[in-house]
């Protein structure tokens, strides 16, 4: 056991310390296997040949300790771990499985929004079918947060129409655009603001101002598309 695990924490070490400028994996698997004894490191490379994974510290603040993603790359080359593999994709309704003609990186990566990370007023929306007559937005359960006049101003100062129109527009009541945006994404995977804007009929609710003036007698151009 001490020949072969003198060999392990070797092989681990050396490969901790190309992870990142500082070698600061290494001097934490160096702290960790020296509080192990020989049995606690066998039940340790047990788990590894049965799946387990080996952890990887990064700092997001200390430069030296964060992960470069062109090193990685090279040391999957290194090391024989082929980072792009070709896709295996099964349709449940007919049972073919296929063969992707490209290869992309497969792997696991977490994501997180930043509204998730609030201990307190999260909210999301449990459907997409809930619309206001009037206004033709979402309501109930269906609404998970709304978008002012000042944030749309910020993102248009910002130079961020494109952003303003999907959030403003496309989905803050034009119920065709959105119809449109919807069916593009189950159909083709992708869609653009600006495509299903063409295809909108204008926001609903000012067509429903337009008409409230009209009561009282009062025509307006507010509805018109530009």
């Amino acid at each position: 056991m001490a020949g072969n695990r003198k060999a392990f924490e070797e092989r681990v070490l050396t490969f901790m310390a190309k992870l990142t400028k500082g070698g600061g994996n290494r001097t934490i698997y160096e702290r960790v296997f020296a509080t192990m004894d020989d049995k606690a490191m066998e039940a340790f490379i047990q788990s590894l040949e049965n799946g387990g994974q080996l952890a990887v510290w990064a700092s997001n603040f200390d430069p030296n300790e964060k992960l470069d993603y062109e090193n990685l790359l090279k040391l999957c080359k290194e090391y024989g771990v082929e980072v792009e593999q070709q896709l295996v994709t099964y349709d449940e309704d007919t049972n073919i499985k296929s063969l992707s003609a490209h290869k992309a990186i497969v792997g696991r990566a977490e994501a997180r929004k930043q509204r998730q990370m609030w201990a307190k007023k999260f909210s999301a929306a449990s459907n997409d079918y809930e619309i206001d007559d009037l206004t033709g937005q979402p309501m109930g359960d269906s609404r998970a947060t709304g978008l002012s006049g000042p944030e749309i101003a910020v993102l248009r100062t910002l130079g961020l129409h494109t952003m303003a129109n999907e959030l403003y527009n496309v989905k803050g009541g034009d119920v065709d655009a959105l119809k449109s945006y919807k069916n593009d994404i189950l159909t083709t995977g992708k869609t653009t603001t600006n495509g299903s804007l063409r295809k909108g009929s204008g926001t609903k609710v000012l067509n429903t101002v337009h008409h409230l003036f009209r009561g009282r007698h009062i025509n307006t151009t507010i509805p018109n598309k530009a």
